[in-house]
C-alpha cells in the first residue's frame, strides 16, 4: 500500500484533530507501520479506504487508537515523585481539606492502571484518611484495551520493577506466574474512558471537576505544543484552588505551565494552581457534582462508584447491611424501616450511577411509594430526570423536594440547572439568589446535605458566580 503525500496529511491531521496524537515528517514511518497494521486487521486495502472509513467508523478508531497509543507503565513507576507525594501532596492536601473530609485524585492517561493503583496503595496507607472522609481516585485513557487490562488487575513481573517484595505481599495475591489486586485496592479505583483531546472535562458529568491532584506523565509528549496547552489549560480549570498537576520528567516545558506556581522536590517538578486562584463560573464545571445519575454514555464515560473503607459513608453509598446476611434472610426483612429505606435509595443510586437510567427510575418511584416525603428520595429522582434529559420531569422532582423542606438548598440549584437548561435565565437567576442566600448564612465549612462534599463555602462560591454569569 503506497502512503502518498497526501494520505499522509489527511490521516496525520485527522489524528491530530480526533485523538490529539502529533505525526510530523519525522514519524511518518511510525505512522505508517501503526496504520498498516490497522488496515489488515480490517481488511483494508489502502490507506485511503482506511481515512474515508474513519470518518463514519467509531469501532474502527478502537480498533487504530489501540495499535498507536503507548501503555508502557508499572508500579510506582519514577519513585521520587511517589516520594514526593506520599511525603509532602498527601499530607498538605489532607491538612488543607480536613474540615470537609474530601480527596480527588485524577490519573489521566492511565494505561494498564499500575498509576492509579499505585496511589491507591499510598491512599491506603494514610491513617488520617478515616471512614469520614469521602476520596475519589479516577482513571481515564483512550484506550479501550488497556481500560480492559486495568480492571482484571491482574500483572506480570515486569509491572513490578520498582515496587518492593512487602509491597507486594501486602497488596497482591499470587496467580501462577500473575499477582492479583487485592478487592480493596481495586474498588477505590474507578475507570473510565476519556479522551483528552476533547473538551469534555473539567465537567460534572465526567466528574472532572475540583481535582486536588492530577497525575498526567508521558502523554502529552505525544501531542503538538498546541494540544499539549489546551491540555494544561483544561486540567488548570479542572483543579480546585491549591491543586496539584504532576508530569513526567519528560515534560519540562515550564513555560506552558505558566498560570501554575512552580514548586521543586527532590528529582521532580511539580506544579500548582494558586490557593486565591477563583472557582470557575462555568455551569458545567461546578466545584461539586451530584452523588448519582452522572452521565454514562456506551464507550465514553462510566460513572465513579461509590466507595468503601476510605470514604464517608452517606446516603448515597451502598449500606453496609446490602448483603444478605448468612441466616439467608433479605436485608429489606431483617432492618429496621430506616435501614430498609436507606437501603433502597442506595440501590437505586447504584442503578444510576451505572448508567441504568430506566431501573433507577423504577426503583427510585417504588421507595417514593413507600415514603412519599422523603426529601432524599425526590432528590435523586430528580437527579436521574435530569441525566435522561426530562427536564421539565427533572424540575417537578426538585420542586418537591423544596416543597418538603424550604432549605434545602441543593434541590433550589437543581431548579436553577433545570430552568437555565430550559432558556428561562429570569427563574434560573431567581433560584441561584435564594441557593445563594441559604448556603451564604451557614458556616463556610459545614457540608451541603446530599452535596456530595461540598460545603457552604463552595456552594455559595458557585452561586454567585452563576447569578454574575447567567444572562437574559
Amino acid at each position: 500500500m503506497q502512503f502518498t503525500d497526501s494520505t499522509y496529511g489527511r490521516l496525520r491531521d485527522l489524528l491530530n484533530q480526533r485523538i490529539g496524537l502529533a505525526y510530523p515528517e519525522r514519524k511518518r514511518a511510525d505512522l505508517e507501520l501503526g496504520l498498516g497494521h490497522v488496515c489488515r486487521a480490517a481488511d483494508l486495502d489502502s490507506f485511503e479506504q482506511l481515512y474515508e472509513r474513519l470518518l463514519r467508523d467509531d469501532k474502527l478508531w478502537d480498533a487504530l487508537i489501540a495499535h498507536l497509543t503507548i501503555g508502557e507503565t508499572y508500579f510506582f513507576r519514577h519513585s521520587s515523585q511517589f516520594a514526593m507525594l506520599r511525603q509532602h501532596l498527601l499530607p498538605e492536601i489532607i491538612a488543607r481539606r480536613a474540615p470537609i473530609r474530601t480527596l480527588r485524585i485524577w490519573s489521566a492517561g492511565c494505561a494498564t492502571g499500575e498509576e492509579p493503583y499505585s496511589v491507591a496503595m499510598l491512599v491506603a496507607e494514610q491513617p488520617e484518611l478515616g471512614p469520614d472522609w469521602q476520596t475519589t481516585i479516577l482513571a481515564t485513557d483512550i484506550n479501550p484495551v488497556f481500560l480492559a487490562r486495568a480492571q482484571e488487575a491482574r500483572y506480570g513481573a515486569w509491572s513490578f520493577r520498582e515496587t518492593t517484595d512487602a509491597q507486594r505481599a501486602q497488596f497482591f495475591q499470587a496467580e501462577g506466574q500473575r499477582w492479583q489486586l487485592n478487592p480493596e485496592i481495586r474498588r477505590m479505583v474507578r475507570f473510565a474512558r476519556l479522551n483528552l483531546a476533547e473538551d469534555s472535562y473539567p465537567a460534572i458529568a465526567t466528574n472532572t471537576c475540583a481535582i486536588d491532584v492530577i497525575i498526567c506523565r508521558n502523554v502529552t509528549i505525544y501531542f503538538d505544543e498546541a494540544t499539549t496547552q489546551r491540555v494544561i489549560n483544561q486540567f488548570y480549570e479542572a483543579l480546585t484552588p491549591g491543586g496539584w498537576l504532576i508530569v513526567g520528567h519528560s515534560e519540562p516545558q515550564v513555560r506552558l505551565y505558566h498560570r501554575f506556581e512552580v514548586h521543586n522536590f527532590p528529582d521532580t517538578v511539580v506544579y500548582r494552581k494558586p490557593l486565591q486562584a477563583p472557582l470557575s463560573a462555568d455551569p458545567l464545571t461546578s466545584p461539586f457534582s451530584p452523588p448519582a445519575a452522572r452521565m454514562a454514555q456506551p464507550g465514553t464515560w462510566a460513572p465513579p462508584p461509590q466507595f468503601g473503607a476510605h470514604h464517608q459513608p452517606n446516603l448515597f453509598a451502598p449500606a453496609p447491611w446490602a448483603a444478605t446476611p448468612a441466616g439467608g434472610d433479605s436485608p429489606l426483612r431483617s432492618e429496621s424501616p430506616a435501614a430498609r429505606l436507606t437501603l433502597l435509595l442506595s440501590r437505586a443510586s447504584q442503578s444510576a450511577d451505572q448508567g441504568d437510567l430506566a431501573a433507577a427510575r423504577t426503583q427510585c418511584q417504588a421507595l417514593l411509594e413507600s415514603a412519599p416525603l422523603l426529601v432524599a428520595g425526590h432528590f435523586l429522582l430528580g437527579q436521574i430526570e435530569e441525566q435522561a434529559g426530562e427536564i421539565d420531569a427533572a424540575l417537578s422532582a426538585y420542586r418537591r423536594t423544596v416543597f418538603l423542606d424550604r432549605q434545602f438548598t441543593m434541590g433550589i440549584l437543581g431548579m436553577a440547572r433545570c430552568w437555565q437548561r430550559l432558556g428561562d435565565s429570569g427563574e434560573a437567576r431567581r433560584c441561584y439568589r435564594n441557593a445563594l442566600k441559604q448556603a451564604a448564612a451557614l458556616p463556610p465549612a459545614v457540608l451541603m446535605e446530599c452535596g456530595d462534599g461540598a460545603t457552604a463555602g463552595e456552594v455559595a462560591a458557585y452561586c454567585r458566580a452563576q447569578v454574575a454569569a447567567v444572562k437574559g
